[in-house]
């Protein structure tokens, strides 16, 4: 792994935390000498959870959306402890990481993509501090000082905007405190599993406070090498973030952070032997055909450096809060992978890139309130630019490698909308919420000469212009989103919802030839939602429970499929078909004593293609034609959404039954020590996890359990804890492309050391 000045950062930190320790008064917590009872007496009821899914501060049973919230003290027993954790604790989400990327692939009541390049976008929007993320790549990360995360199912068009069909992953960073104080951690685990993290608050004065943060992680990986020795699937991690909370005037707050994370890992596919997991490839280098930056990187491996600015200015005025948020992330992305587990130095089917993505964001936005009105109103403005290096070779059987693309495109997207959403309580019981997003984007792409005479063709504008491709693609697209709820009580409320999402349009970059980079268009969905939000038995029983119903238009379809008659694999998105997605889902908690904490989360969602296009119906009668005439190969068989044996397949990655139940005890061993036990099993019903339903990339249902425990003073101050992830050692199919596979990660375990003054 290389190595980064930023483990200085980490050292300093951590030397901090441990230094400002000789200065804590034993028996004391930060907040008083009775914060770590009080903190046992809430256990008595459930806590209020707040939250900013409507882009407003409320409690979360006041919000007529599904939500999922965790808080930071639940993420760390519940061992989340990177974004890809949040998928074993949510109804109706799967996923995992994305083959080869190192970046998430998630799956919200069966809406995902699988496609990571630079002309596709997600399904699942992650937010970071209210910035979106546009890159798949950056959605994968160790979560470090983070506050809260809200998980929120279904479109959320009106107030985050395009590209939230499925969803949207919240996430909401630690804000600097005007206390001195903080935190320093250290772990290690199986695999040569290691990580030390740590954060301290530092006041400059009474109106400014600041706050440090740095971690650093490695690991030598759970996918032994057989063939050029070593692990395969390792990880490291490290990254430092620093912010502002300047309190200019009583009406006037400044929030002002900026971060550096390095992100290395590849998954490459594997072969379960037993126990274990090996790979066979033997990638050193990419084939010396290629050209450019991306020949330089070493075998299956992929890094992403992300630098990141959040502003948001906040000014209290009579109208209300008016937010001036600025955003920036520039991505660097370096990506070399085998895909067909080949010995061979130069590999089997490699993927390989080297691209930058840089976004900016600003947006203006008005939340506030007068009478029986409140208003979230805005506008956002949104430029990403993209500079992508892309190479694919492919190994024939005898051997010999060949270049089957060597392309450089340039993408960019720039997106302009405003919106408003404004509830109104006609009597004290019963809200109303309409509003509002008017999106106007434009997308532009362009190819040029990559100058390599060994690649398959020279994929330019001329070319594509040529064929009729357009180069540019515009959408002006109106999401609205109307809702009502009716308090039945002080703790029990109804609603129901009809909101409007869409996903940008794009092209295929993964071809050599005119023929195979096809543009796509967006998707849009109309979803319908009715619910209860409710707390019983003086709110020890809480209970929500959604019942949704989703029509999607267009839906852009992934699939990765091998040509008939051999080769290399194609990987064709298309507007195939429109998409039906219904089902529920309940969360239950529970706290039946004062120490006990019970959860459960279940997920329904049956899914369904519709309104299949005028092209596949031509193909699947071809198809089956050939089948009834015993024509071989078949070309238009086991393509698209189309089965080997002549059917529409059943929508991928879409398991009908996902459910989480756990449980939190804390029992008391001394006057000054807790043991806290937690435990939390997952089940997963059957789905398939390719787009044309080949038989060997069925999953069968499983299930999972996450389990730890802890020794924690009761003033806070110092804790220990250990643990493991997939307990039962069960392990799931994540992707098949050409007969290869691609595993969830295998029992994990970890012990750690948590200090905080």
């Amino acid at each position: 792994m290389k190595k980064s000045r930023l483990a200085q950062g980490v050292s300093i930190v951590l030397m901090m935390g441990a230094m400002q320790m000789s200065f804590a008064q034993d028996g004391k917590a930060p907040g008083g000498d009775d914060a770590g009872s009080d903190e046992k007496k809430s256990m008595a009821t459930l806590d209020a959870i707040m939250v900013t899914s409507q882009r407003r501060v409320q409690n979360v049973q006041d919000v007529p959306l599904s939500v999922t919230a965790m808080g930071s003290e639940q993420l760390d027993r519940m061992q989340v402890a990177t974004t890809t954790d949040l998928i074993q604790h949510v109804p109706n989400m799967s996923g995992g990481e994305a083959s080869g990327s190192g970046s998430n692939q998630y799956t919200l009541r069966g809406l995902y993509n699988s496609e990571t390049a630079a002309t596709f976008d997600s399904p699942v929007g992650t937010y970071v501090d209210g910035i979106f993320l546009a890159r798949m790549s950056a959605n994968n990360f160790a979560l470090f000082d983070v506050e809260r995360i809200e998980v929120l199912r279904g479109p959320q068009g009106t107030l985050f905007g395009r590209n939230t069909t499925g969803g949207a992953v919240n996430i909401i960073l630690k804000k600097p405190m005007n206390v001195f104080g903080g935190t320093a951690e250290v772990g290690f685990g199986d695999y040569g599993y290691w990580q030390v993290r740590g954060s301290v608050d530092l006041p400059v004065s009474e109106t400014i406070a600041t706050r440090v943060s740095a971690y650093q992680l490695d690991e030598d990986g759970w996918v032994r090498n057989v063939t050029v020795g070593g692990r395969n699937n390792a990880h490291a991690s490290r990254g430092v973030r620093a912010a502002m909370t300047w309190n200019i005037t009583d009406n006037v707050v400044w929030d002002l952070a900026a971060d550096y994370i390095e992100e290395e890992g590849a998954n490459i596919p594997s072969v379960k032997s037993g126990n274990r997991f090996v790979s066979r490839s033997g990638l050193q280098a990419l084939n010396p055909l290629t050209v450019g930056r991306k020949s330089t990187l070493p075998g299956n491996y992929v890094g992403n450096d992300t630098l990141g600015i959040t502003s948001t200015f906040r000014v209290a005025t009579g109208l209300g809060d008016v937010e001036v948020i600025t955003g920036y992330r520039d991505l660097a992305t370096g990506f070399n992978v085998d895909y067909y587990d080949n010995p061979l130095p130069i590999g089997g089917y490699v993927v390989n890139q080297h691209s930058t993505h840089e976004q900016i964001t600003q947006e203006v936005k008005l939340t506030g309130g007068r009478g029986p009105w409140n208003y979230t109103t805005g506008i956002y403005y949104f430029h990403e630019a993209n500079d992508t290096d892309f190479a694919t070779s492919f190994t024939l059987g005898s051997g010999v490698p060949f270049i089957e693309t060597d392309s450089r495109f340039y993408n960019d997207t720039e997106s302009l909308a405003v919106y408003g959403q404004f509830d109104y309580a006609f009597t004290e019981r019963l809200t109303v919420t309409a509003g509002a997003r008017l999106t106007d984007e434009r997308k532009d792409i362009h190819f040029v000469d990559n100058g390599n005479p060994n690649a398959a063709a020279v994929i330019s504008d001329d070319i594509l212009t040529n064929a009729g491709i357009p180069l540019s693609q515009s959408e002006r697209v109106l999401t609205p989103r109307l809702a009502a709820q009716y308090e039945l009580s002080d703790d029990a409320m109804l609603f129901a919802s009809a909101t409007r999402g869409f996903k940008s349009g794009g092209w295929n970059v993964r071809g050599s030839t005119a023929a195979t980079l096809q543009g796509f268009g967006p998707e849009q969905i109309w979803s319908y939602e009715a619910g209860l939000r409710s707390d019983w038995l003086d709110r020890r029983l809480r209970v929500n429970l959604t019942a949704f119903y989703g029509i999607t238009d267009d839906l852009q379809i992934a699939s990765a499929f091998i040509p008939a008659g051999g080769g290399a694999p194609a990987f064709p998105v298309g507007n195939y078909s429109g998409f039906k997605s219904y089902g529920t889902e309940l969360e239950v908690e529970a706290a039946p004593t004062e120490r006990l904490r019970l959860f459960a989360a279940l997920g329904y969602n049956k899914t369904k293609y519709v309104d299949i296009s005028e092209t596949v119906q031509a193909q699947l009668e071809r198809c089956q034609e050939s089948i009834a005439g015993g024509i071989t190969p078949r070309p238009n068989c086991g393509a698209g959404i189309i089965t080997a044996d002549g059917r529409i397949a059943d929508p991928a990655r879409a398991p009908e039954w996902t459910g989480t139940v756990g449980a939190t005890y804390i029992a008391p061993l001394t006057s000054n020590w807790d043991f806290v036990p937690s435990v939390a099993w997952r089940y997963t019903g059957d789905y398939n996890t390719s787009a044309t339903g080949l038989v060997n990339a069925e999953q069968s249902a499983f299930s999972q359990v996450s389990a730890g425990v802890s020794l924690e003073r009761a003033d806070g101050r110092l804790s220990f804890s250990g643990g493991c992830t997939n307990c039962t050692n069960e392990s799931y199919m994540l992707s098949l492309i050409g007969g290869h596979t691609w595993w969830s990660e295998p029992r994990r375990w970890q012990v750690s050391m948590r200090v905080n003054f």
